[in-house]
C-alpha cells in the first residue's frame, strides 16, 4: 500500500466576532481527542498557525491544573501536538524565545516541536517600539507587538526580513526600512515625531541587535529542520496521516477585508488563507479530505480597544482570568451577541471560502456557556424587537445558518466541552 501523503482530517478554528472567543479551547479540545485516539506509531495533531503572530491570547486549562496562555505555539501543545507557522504568519523572535522558556518550566521533560516555512516574516524590535509610540498617539487598540509595522515592511520586498534571511542582510534592511518607515510617518503625520531619533539609535545599535540575533537564532534553531528553512514540501511532508487544525487568530470582525475599518487587524481572520493553504499545499488532489471550519462564539459578544461596539453593555461583567487590562488595549469591554451581525460575518466567510475551490462543512461551537446558564445572550434582532436567550442551536436554526452545532464548552478554568458531532 502506498503511504499516506495527505492529512487523516482537517479542521479550521475561525473566531466568529472580535477574537476571545475561546478558540484555544477548541484547538486544544481537537488535538487532545487525537492524542487519545493515537495508536501506537501515528503522527497525532499539527496545529499550524496561519495568521496573526504574537498578538493572539489563546488560554488553555487542563485538569491537572497546568494552564497556559498560547502566543506562538499552536494551542494543543498540552495535548502533545506539533507547531507550524505557515508563510501568513508573523515571527517575534523575542516573545518566542520568552514563551518557549514558559513551556519548558511548565513542561520540563517536554520538547517543543516547531517547524516553519522559510518565508515566514520576522518582527523585530522596532516594529514593537514604533507601534507602541504610534498606539500611545492614536489609542487604536493594537497589542503593541509589532503586526501592523511588521505587515507594513511585508508590503515592500525589497526591506524582507524573513525567518530565513541571513543576519547581515537582515540588520541592512532593518536600518534601511527604519528610516523609510519614519519618512513615510512624517510625511502622513505632517512632521517627524517627537520619538523618532530614539526609534532610529535603538535600530542602529549594534548592542541592541544582537540581543535582538541572540533571540532570533534562538528560533531559528528550533524552528527549521533543514538549511535554509521549511516550505510548502516541508508541511506537505510532515502533515501526512495526521490531524491538521488550522488555528486562527483574532476573530471576523477584525477581518481587513470585511472588518469595519480602521479598527482591524493586518490578516484574513476566517477561513480564507487556511483554505488557501491547503489549496497550495496539497493541490486537490484526490483523497484530500473536507475541512471542517468552526466558527467559534462565546456566549455573549467581547471586544477589546476602542473599536465600535453597539452592544456594549457596562453593566455586564463575566471574570477572565486572561483578559485583564492591558496598557494598550485598555479593558475588555461585554455585550450580548448581535444575531444579525454575527451571521453575516460567518455568512461573507462562507462567500470566501467557497471561492478557494476547496471542500469544506461548516459547524458552530459555542464557549463559556457555564457563565450564562448555558444560553446565548442576544441583543434585539431585526424580527425581534426584545432581547432573547437562545439554546446554541437554537440560534442556529433561527438565523437559518447552514451547518451544525459541533460543540458546546464551558469556560477556560472548567473546561468542560460537549460534543454535539464528531
Amino acid at each position: 500500500m502506498a503511504p499516506t501523503t495527505t492529512p487523516k482530517s482537517i479542521w479550521i478554528v475561525v473566531g466568529a466576532n472580535y477574537g476571545d472567543e475561546g478558540k484555544g479551547l477548541l484547538v486544544d479540545a481537537l488535538c487532545h481527542r487525537e492524542w487519545l485516539d493515537t495508536k501506537e506509531g501515528a503522527s497525532g495533531a499539527l496545529v499550524v498557525r496561519y495568521n496573526g503572530g504574537a498578538q493572539a491570547g489563546h488560554t488553555v486549562c487542563h485538569r491537572n491544573g497546568t494552564r497556559h496562555v498560547f502566543h506562538h505555539f499552536g494551542s494543543g501543545t498540552l495535548s502533545g501536538a506539533d507547531t507550524w507557522f505557515d508563510k501568513g504568519f508573523f515571527c517575534n523572535p523575542i516573545l518566542f524565545a520568552q514563551e518557549h522558556a514558559e513551556l519548558k518550566a511548565l513542561l520540563p521533560n517536554f520538547e517543543v516541536k516547531v517547524n516553519a516555512h522559510k518565508d515566514c516574516h520576522v518582527t523585530t524590535y522596532v516594529d514593537m517600539l514604533i507601534n507602541q509610540h504610534l498606539e500611545r498617539m492614536s489609542h487604536h487598540g493594537s497589542v503593541g507587538v509589532g503586526i501592523n509595522e511588521t505587515f507594513q515592511r511585508s508590503l515592500c520586498p525589497e526591506f524582507n526580513m524573513s525567518i530565513s534571511t541571513g543576519k547581515y542582510e537582515f540588520r541592512s534592511n532593518m536600518i534601511d526600512w527604519t528610516t523609510h518607515r519614519l519618512e513615510m510617518l512624517a510625511k502622513k503625520l505632517g512632521g517627524q515625531p517627537t520619538w523618532a531619533d530614539h526609534v532610529m539609535k535603538m535600530a542602529t545599535s549594534r548592542e541592541q541587535f544582537e540581543k535582538f540575533w541572540a533571540d532570533m537564532d534562538f528560533m531559528k534553531v528550533r524552528t527549521t529542520r533543514f538549511n535554509g528553512g521549511s516550505d510548502d514540501d516541508t508541511f506537505r511532508e510532515i502533515s501526512a496521516g495526521r490531524v491538521l487544525v488550522f488555528e486562527g487568530a483574532q476573530g471576523l470582525g477584525l477581518d481587513m477585508v470585511t472588518g469595519s475599518f480602521p479598527h482591524v487587524t493586518p490578516s484574513r481572520t476566517g477561513s480564507v488563507w487556511a483554505l488557501e493553504t491547503i489549496s497550495r499545499v496539497f493541490k486537490l488532489e484526490s483523497g484530500l479530505p473536507p475541512a471542517n471550519v468552526i466558527y467559534v462564539s462565546r456566549s455573549y459578544n467581547t471586544r477589546h480597544g476602542t473599536g465600535p461596539f453597539p452592544e456594549y453593555d457596562p453593566a455586564m461583567f463575566f471574570g477572565d482570568d486572561t483578559n485583564v487590562s492591558h496598557e494598550w488595549q485598555g479593558s475588555i469591554r461585554f455585550g450580548p451577541l448581535d444575531p444579525g451581525d454575527w451571521m453575516k460575518r460567518i455568512r461573507l466567510d462562507l462567500l470566501d471560502a467557497q471561492r478557494t475551490g476547496v471542500a469544506f462543512k461548516p459547524y458552530y461551537a459555542f464557549t463559556h456557556l457555564d457563565q450564562t446558564d448555558g444560553a446565548v445572550l442576544c441583543s434585539p434582532t431585526t424580527r425581534r424587537d426584545m432581547t432573547t436567550n437562545f439554546d446554541p442551536q437554537g440560534l442556529i436554526n433561527y438565523m437559518g445558518m447552514p451547518g451544525e452545532l459541533i460543540a458546546r464548552v464551558s469556560s477556560p478554568m472548567t473546561g468542560d466541552l460537549k460534543w454535539e458531532k464528531y
